[in-house]
């Protein structure tokens, strides 16, 4: 998250959101007169489904404060997954693409943030609403946000309609008239502003092209909708509705990444011991295995198994 932006707004809105359910009830449920024993009884019922703004509440906090798919100092290719050690020597000889501002390994789907200061692996767009840049790792979030912003835009002007065609053949007071005109002000700006944002973002999830890659002309593979919503599979499930972070199953999590950490290229112990049935008993005894780090051009390094005679010359 970034200390620059609209955060502080945000957060107000946020503080507004969570008030609007009292509006409901005292600005457009309960419209004076019509205050009845049964409607009173009725009022906690309805302030519990208020209280449905808090899940737009809390995707809003997880957009801001989750991380949104930065890419780590350790990434490395991910042509350096399930490569040999020939291979991983002779791709240590290319030059890998590099951001120039950050100084470090850029995968195809990552863009660098000029506000962050950081490159984002699929990032759409740097948000100063929620204060923070809207990419793989937090996509959802956002989504799910202006979702249940709409949602409860479209329960309040549902509210204030029955309100007024109950009022139409009856004597209602004008007690409360303020609280409502401002409920239906507020409910028309977040309900058109977030209905745009949300046509806006349908493209995106159905063709899994970002703004970034739109003003750029470029294309991507397209996982469908487990791209955003995470998952095994693209059918509908319900997390997709829930607030909770997406997850990739293992065959395709590097895939989306694009990039694999440093640490799983070091050869474990288990293939250490396959590699050493492979000599004979005399090699074994006179030969020891010895681990060595080379430092390769980007400042990341690759750990490597050598005979101890031969150690002395890795540099």
């Amino acid at each position: 998250m970034h200390r620059r932006g609209c955060g502080g707004v945000s957060v107000d809105g946020f503080v507004t959101s969570r008030s609007t359910s009292h509006r409901y009830l005292h600005g457009a449920l309960l419209p004076g007169a019509c205050i009845t024993r049964k409607r009173l009884q009725q009022a906690p019922q309805a302030e519990r489904r208020g209280n449905s703004d808090s899940v737009a509440v809390y995707c809003g906090l997880a957009a801001m404060m989750t991380d949104p798919g930065a890419v780590p100092e350790s990434a490395l290719p991910l042509a350096l997954a399930n490569a040999s050690k020939d291979e991983i020597a002779r791709l240590e000889e290319q030059r890998y693409r590099t951001c120039r501002r950050c100084r470090q390994f850029k995968p195809g789907r990552a863009h660098h943030c000029s506000i962050c200061d950081r490159c984002v692996i699929k990032m759409d767009h740097h948000c100063p609403w929620v204060n923070n840049c809207v990419g793989l790792g937090n996509h959802k979030f956002f989504l799910l946000f202006i979702f249940y912003v709409f949602v409860l835009s479209a329960y309040a002007l549902t509210l204030v309609f029955f309100r007024y065609a109950k009022c139409i053949n009856e004597s209602c007071p004008t007690y409360g008239a303020i609280r409502v005109v401002c409920l239906i002000l507020e409910a028309v700006l977040f309900g058109l502003f977030t209905m745009c944002m949300m046509c806006d973002q349908y493209s995106v999830i159905t063709t899994g092209t970002t703004q970034i890659d739109r003003l750029k002309g470029e294309s991507a593979d397209n996982l469908g909708l487990r791209e955003v919503f995470g998952g095994s599979d693209c059918k509908f499930s319900l997390h997709w509705l829930l607030p909770v972070n997406i997850w990739f199953p293992t065959s395709v999590k590097n895939q989306v990444l694009g990039y694999v950490l440093e640490h799983e290229l070091i050869f474990s112990e288990d293939e250490a011991s396959e590699m050493d049935t492979f000599l004979d008993d005399d090699s074994v005894s006179d030969t020891t295995i010895t681990m060595t780090t080379e430092t390769l051009e980007g400042g990341w390094s690759v750990e490597k198994r050598v005979p101890a005679s031969e150690a002395a010359d890795v540099v």
